[in-house]
């Protein structure tokens, strides 16, 4: 494949990510700290070589895997629609009217753009690796319950009371820090697949 339409089709990946966002450029350019007309560039295409802390900003507003933009594909295992059902299958809507919040206040304490908690409340939008730890941590859950995936009994599994003792001690944490903590397990993850 030629540079070129690496390059088109990075800018058909932004773009299209954009849309899907529902995110206008002066609230991308607010998430993010670019202006609104290299925004523009970048996704029509004019501009060729995006930096990459620039691409990191764009996915992390737009809830994507870097390398989504980057490659047109997402290194996140937990990207994906689970057991033919759709990610959440009404879940997160359950779990947030059990705590009695709206969904503007759900996004705001876990710091994602609410027209995207709303996307993925609503099964339009599937959730990259580190959204779903967010979540699950916030609404303490596991991430395979979650994506309705089979849990183990008590029983069956020793770290339970572990995961429970972490989750707890991360309901004291800010937002800012739970983002923290995100990044550093999903920094462990990569660590061990490097082994």
């Amino acid at each position: 494949m030629k540079i070129k339409e690496t390059q088109e089709l990075r800018a058909q990946r932004l773009n299209a990510a954009i849309e899907k966002s529902g995110l206008s450029y002066p609230e991308l350019e607010k998430l993010t700290g670019i202006s609104k007309s290299s925004l523009q560039r970048y996704a029509t295409g004019a501009t060729k070589k995006i930096p990459i802390d620039c691409l990191e900003k764009l996915a992390k507003a737009l809830n994507l895997d870097p390398a989504y933009l980057v490659f047109g594909e997402d290194s996140s295992p937990f990207n994906m629609v689970v057991g033919g059902n759709k990610m959440f299958d009404n879940r997160l809507k359950q779990l947030r009217e059990a705590r009695g919040l709206t969904m503007r206040q759900a996004a705001a304490d876990l710091d994602i753009p609410y027209t995207t908690y709303v996307h993925y409340e609503k099964d339009e939008n599937e959730a990259n690796s580190t959204a779903l730890v967010k979540m699950a941590l916030y609404y303490g859950v596991s991430t395979d319950y979650l994506l309705g995936l089979p849990t183990k009994t008590e029983k069956d599994s020793p770290l339970n009371s572990e995961r429970e003792a972490l989750n707890s001690l991360i309901n004291y944490l800010p937002t800012e820090q739970i983002n923290d903590v995100c990044q550093f397990m999903e920094f462990l993850v990569w660590k061990k697949k490097q082994e």
